[in-house]
């Protein structure tokens, strides 16, 4: 299909690759802005625009030649997206909604005046009241805390285990957490054009430790159909709060006494949804487009019984040019799609692609991966 629309991306990673590669499975006219000449997306489409997402002239004149603006990550200049949007461009997510999700702060603001479940929290302006706060009311270790801004891919959350790391902190806002007794991180993937909502089912992640980046994804989530329905109504509801059009990322705790607790949310295409590439029959990435651009969604069904996805990360103290050890093993394994990002250097901790696997057989689906998990790496040809 043709449309006469043209959409932009303020972003050309990993997410705005795969959301190109769709657009240009449908017909959709897309570019995107980017500082990084040799970033992901360029391998997909020579639509690509030279400049920095966090600077006005820059945000202002490539939006300027679309009808359509979204977004791939949330750093982005919000006040040239207000402009765009008085001159006319359509701009999903709406900037009203990327300021409140861009902080923490205001994230979890906004889940209490919309009575949304959240972990209790007090946001901080500088290190020195947080530390403040901790000795006077003498808050035990460890601790969960945020920057209220910036944070991405694990980075700016921080298990504070003792008065030491704490002080060891960088200076900046801070959002402190109850730390929650989790069963399960779940994920709910809504979708909406701003007539309807809908959304994929909930699935579970694992994360990386080290890293605080999920490391394994199983679809679906192992969990009763209570609860499966109570973590999709309350994504939906959170969706229906924002207003929101295009896919919203709700990330949920499942409590060890069965609660479900909104942790974050991100207003574009998520790492918890890169398997309905292959396990649906509409992927997160039309979703989102078919929402940004107001049109009707087509019936979405899972093609198979159970899906996981492996994230590809950087091995410890490799850096340099990327190499992926063990490839002969996803060749052998049925039912597994690597997808590369095209990121030409490794360090540690950095996504680099990931696996997707599909089955009819959970034990199956789980041995493949931990067979994966073992013999893929992501190393440099200089570690």
């Amino acid at each position: 299909m043709i449309f006469d629309v043209s959409v932009g991306i303020l972003g050309g990673g990993q997410l705005g690759k795969m959301l190109i590669q769709k657009a240009n499975q449908l017909g959709i006219p897309c570019s995107f802005l980017e500082s990084q000449k040799d970033c992901p997306a360029a391998g997909v489409t020579p639509n690509a625009f030279l400049g920095d997402i966090r600077s006005y002239d820059d945000v202002l004149a490539f939006g300027k030649n679309h009808t359509h603006i979204t977004v791939e990550i949330e750093n982005v200049n919000l006040d040239a997206l207000y402009q765009l949007e008085k001159d006319g461009i359509q701009v999903h997510p709406a900037p009203s909604v990327l300021e409140t999700i861009k902080n923490k702060g205001r994230q979890k603001d906004f889940y209490q005046k919309h009575h949304i479940p959240s972990a209790d929290y007090k946001v901080f302006g500088n290190k020195s009241e947080l530390i403040s706060f901790c000795n006077i009311n003498k808050i035990e270790f460890p601790l969960v805390i945020k920057a209220t801004e910036g944070g991405y891919d694990g980075k700016g959350v921080w298990v504070v285990q003792s008065e030491a790391d704490l002080n060891a902190l960088p200076e900046m806002e801070y959002l402190l957490e109850e730390k929650i007794e989790i069963q399960k991180e779940l994920s709910v993937i809504c979708y909406s054009n701003g007539k309807t909502i809908d959304c994929f089912e909930t699935v579970e992640m694992l994360f990386d430790p080290k890293a605080n980046l999920v490391d394994f994804l199983l679809h679906p989530a192992q969990i009763s159909e209570a609860i499966n329905t109570e973590a999709q109504n309350i994504a939906k509801q959170v969706c229906k709060n924002f207003g929101l059009q295009g896919l919203l990322a709700v990330e949920l705790f499942l409590t060890k006494d069965n609660t479900i607790l909104v942790n974050e949310v991100a207003p574009r295409p998520h790492n918890s949804a890169h398997h309905t590439i292959e396990s649906h029959s509409v992927s997160q990435y039309e979703a989102h487009l078919r929402g940004v651009l107001g049109l009707d969604f087509q019936p979405n069904k899972s093609n198979v019984n159970f899906a996981a996805m492996l994230n590809l990360l950087g091995e410890d103290n490799h850096d340099g040019k990327a190499t992926i050890q063990g490839v002969n093993f996803i060749e052998n394994s049925p039912g597994t799609q690597l997808h590369w990002y095209g990121k030409t250097q490794t360090k540690p901790k950095r996504k680099m692609g990931h696996i997707t696997m599909v089955s009819n057989n959970l034990s199956d689906l789980l041995s493949t991966s931990d067979n994966l998990k073992k013999n893929v790496k992501i190393i440099s040809t200089n570690g």
